[in-house]
């Protein structure tokens, strides 16, 4: 297979509106070349099939706040249980030549809630941005993708909001044909049903742990803060904290996040960028 090619599978945790609980939006892009697909899929069919035997495992489909707060197929399996399979998970993931980029976008600081931004302008910025650091990446790889998101399309509302991203796509697209770029992402993104695809659950889960753990070390402090009266908004988080290991290192490993590996999946071949 060409090694030049990856599939770039897409996912996003946390509300695009200004919501009283989630002050994050996260969008998260897992970089994996096609050769890796395959075998990745048949590891995760492994895996659940080990937890689930009387379960198709097209049936199962991993969601980091599924397994997180047991709902759904994992309603009924204990905590322990439960932090071992997205530990295992991870460690899939670290086992194969995979890149991680996310942007977080920190929607309680002043100079994001004075703009006023809609939902769809939070989703825009963030998507953007990712796209943008994207198309980089792949032009150092010397590379090209296609983007693979997971459907929203199981309502006309939710079809409405798979046709809000391809707009978003269309003004990147714009935006490099101005400056005479050729875009190395591979014509629009693909919708999929993400049951079907392991590498889209996976997007997922890394997105959603990436928003919880910013929740946990700088949304929680700042809702306790604000809930005391002592501040209106979040104070502004450093972003080059994002590029320091030992910083990584204390985000994804604490007493309610104790998992090193994403940690260790950024500084091999990811990064977070955080936003404003």
């Amino acid at each position: 297979m060409n090694s030049r090619f990856n599939f770039i599978y897409i996912d996003e945790s946390g509300a695009a509106g200004f919501d009283p609980v989630q002050h994050f939006f996260v969008i998260a892009a897992l970089i994996i070349k096609v050769d890796q697909c395959r075998m990745m899929q048949e590891k995760l069919t492994k895996l659940k099939q080990e937890y689930f035997p009387a379960i198709r495992p097209e049936d199962i489909e991993i969601k980091g706040r599924n397994i997180e707060q047991a709902k759904k197929f994992f309603k009924h399996i204990s905590f322990e249980t439960r932090q071992e399979i997205i530990k295992r998970l991870f460690e899939l993931l670290f086992a194969h030549e995979i890149s991680l980029l996310a942007t977080v976008l920190s929607k309680e600081e002043e100079s994001v809630r004075r703009l006023n931004m809609s939902p769809d302008d939070v989703y825009r910025y963030a998507y953007k941005n990712l796209v943008i650091r994207l198309e980089k990446f792949l032009e150092v790889q010397n590379t090209e993708g296609v983007l693979l998101i997971d459907s929203q399309a199981s309502s006309v509302r939710n079809h409405l909001k798979d046709d809000r991203l391809i707009r978003f796509h269309q003004e990147c697209l714009s935006e490099l044909a101005s400056r005479q770029r050729q875009s190395r992402i591979v014509d629009y993104p693909l919708f999929v049903q993400s049951e079907f695809f392991a590498a889209t659950q996976l997007a997922d889960l890394c997105a959603y742990h990436i928003f919880r753990a910013m929740q946990i070390h700088f949304g929680q402090p700042y809702l306790q803060s604000l809930r005391k009266g002592e501040i209106k908004f979040m104070p502004p988080i450093d972003h080059s904290l994002f590029h320091d290991d030992q910083f990584l290192d204390t985000l994804f490993s604490g007493v309610t996040v104790n998992l090193p590996v994403i940690a260790k999946i950024l500084k091999r071949s990811g990064e977070i960028e955080k936003l404003p």
